[in-house]
């Protein structure tokens, strides 16, 4: 009995030849005809799958049962905080990534995060090696794309000190799709070589949205590469200059109100104030003590007038002083020195009389709290908030305070208009029996609600050795209890701890402590 193979209708006496070809075509056809119906069926009973477990989360999920506004809202809440630099507060690596996660979790949550634009508004980028670049490129991308026409807000932050230059053509996709955006930059932070500068270069079109701009350098070195935008120049309100010559920046200056300077020549520092007559906020945290080598910078006239600058912080730089007699500042309502040598006997008062501004906050850190901190305030009659970090506070300047003249000359105008002190002391030993007095009337004919002297008193002993001890050692229950009544009479009294992260008030705890005391006492 004969049989034939399925396979190819031959029987079994009738052998295969080259004459007698065996042709699979058809059967294979009809065999991958089979796979795909059955890919198919999978496909259909695995998006049947996913509806029941979507149709079920709808049901159960409160957040997909809100608005869509309203669910959108509490996923913003749910994004990590960011200062104005774009940089995240407590910043974890999940964090960074917190909108792919939470869309991640199901489709509801995958739709409503992909359809809302304020949450993909701010994006951090840490620059990874060349080997990577591509993926970043195409994830910079997706998320320029899903913020649609919003203001963006792009933190860049490059890993590498210096790329090598056959790897700098690899930064170019990268850098495109930042560039494709520019006309939406809101805030744009750059901690990059500066040899990456060139390639942010924008789309050709003025990026009137950008508000705020910084320039960051972790690494140290001169620096001969520029910010320049293609046919466009931006008018920041905000700039931060971090080692950067001025020269190298492609902005307009016109618009500036708030700066801040690093590492930069001291004539571009004091040009600065020229280029921008509207500036309202300087902080100057360091200077160097000459110009960059690829900049010709002519010095600035002897002294600048600069009538619209209302607050002015001075770093702990030895160049600060030479800045300070540069400088004439008439409209100077704030004034920060992170150095005492800056205010000698003749320098803070020459400054003052010739500025004649109308100095209100004035705060001083590292100072002695000795007279000499008195003989420079003399000179302030206008501060009505006065801040100062001491390693401790002489008995004398807390007397001077009080209206009681001591050592001091016409102590009755020290500070006549002084409404808000607060100490920050590294060495807790204050003379606490004098600090009553400084919420008396300024004179003993004055009634009791008129011209109070200070209203609000903060001593701060965080960074005091033994803080809490010293405290306790320096009160006792009759001056806790005026210091209490002047509370409850609406003067603002604090004395802040904090300690591995808590916070707590001394006086309040010394208080409660003196209540358990007699409590127990009672019983």
């Amino acid at each position: 009995m004969e049989s034939s193979c399925w396979h190819c209708n031959l029987n079994d006496t009738e052998p295969a030849t080259l004459a007698n070809p065996i042709d699979i075509r058809p059967l294979m056809a009809e065999v991958d005809q089979e796979i795909r119906d059955a890919e198919e069926t999978l496909r259909l009973l695995l998006d049947k799958r996913r509806n029941l477990f979507s149709d079920r989360n709808h049901r159960l999920d409160p957040i997909l049962r809100f608005p869509p506004e309203i669910a959108s809202y509490i996923f913003e809440c749910c994004l990590p905080s960011r200062d104005k630099r774009g940089d995240v507060l407590e910043e974890t690596h999940r964090d960074t990534r917190m909108p792919w996660l939470l869309r991640s979790v199901c489709r509801g949550w995958h739709d409503i995060f992909s359809s809302t634009p304020q949450l993909w508004s701010t994006i951090t980028l840490k620059l990874p090696d060349v080997d990577s670049l591509g993926v970043l490129a195409r994830f910079t991308q997706e998320w320029v794309d899903r913020s649609c026409s919003l203001p963006v807000t792009i933190r860049i932050e490059c890993r590498q000190t210096y790329p090598a230059p056959q790897s700098i053509d690899s930064w170019i996709p990268f850098f495109d799709a930042i560039n494709h955006c520019s006309t939406r930059w809101k805030c744009l932070s750059l901690n990059i070589p500066d040899i990456l500068l060139p390639f942010l270069q924008g789309d050709g079109q003025a990026p009137a949205m950008l508000k705020e701009l910084g320039f960051y350098d972790k690494h140290y070195g001169e620096r001969r590469y520029g910010f320049f935008l293609r046919n466009a120049i931006p008018c920041p309100e905000k700039v931060n200059i971090d080692a950067l010559p001025l020269s190298l920046i492609g902005i307009s200056w016109s618009h500036l109100k708030h700066v801040t300077i690093r590492r930069i020549g001291l004539n571009e520092c004091l040009s600065l104030f020229q280029l921008a007559p509207d500036m309202t906020y300087c902080h100057m945290f360091s200077i160097s003590g000459f110009n960059p080598l690829n900049t010709d910078v002519p010095s600035p006239s002897e002294h600048i007038i600069h009538r619209s600058l209302k607050t002015l912080i001075l770093g702990n730089d030895d160049h600060m002083l030479q800045a300070l007699h540069r400088l004439t500042l008439p409209g100077l309502e704030v004034l920060k020195v992170d150095t005492f040598s800056i205010l000698d006997p003749e320098n803070l008062p020459a400054f003052v009389k010739r500025s004649l501004c109308p100095l209100t906050k004035l705060t001083i850190t590292g100072s002695s709290g000795g007279l000499e901190t008195l003989s420079q305030l003399t000179s302030v009659p206008t501060v009505t908030d006065l801040t100062i970090f001491a390693l401790h506070l002489d008995i004398n300047f807390v007397k001077a305070l009080t209206l009681r003249p001591v050592t001091v000359s016409d102590a009755d105008k020290l500070l006549p208009n002084l409404r808000r002190l607060a100490l920050h002391i590294f060495d807790a030993q204050l003379p606490w029996s004098f600090i009553p007095d400084l919420f008396r009337p300024q004179s003993e004919d004055q009634s009791e609600d008129q011209d109070r002297r200070v209203k609000a008193l903060i001593v701060d002993l965080s960074c005091a050795r033994d803080g809490q001890a010293q405290f306790r050692s320096s009160m006792n229950p009759d001056l806790a209890h005026r210091l209490q009544a002047l509370r409850e009479d609406g003067f603002d009294i604090k004395v802040p701890f904090s300690l591995t992260g808590a916070s707590l008030d001394l006086l309040d705890q010394y208080l409660e402590e003196g209540e358990q005391h007699e409590s127990t006492r009672d019983n």
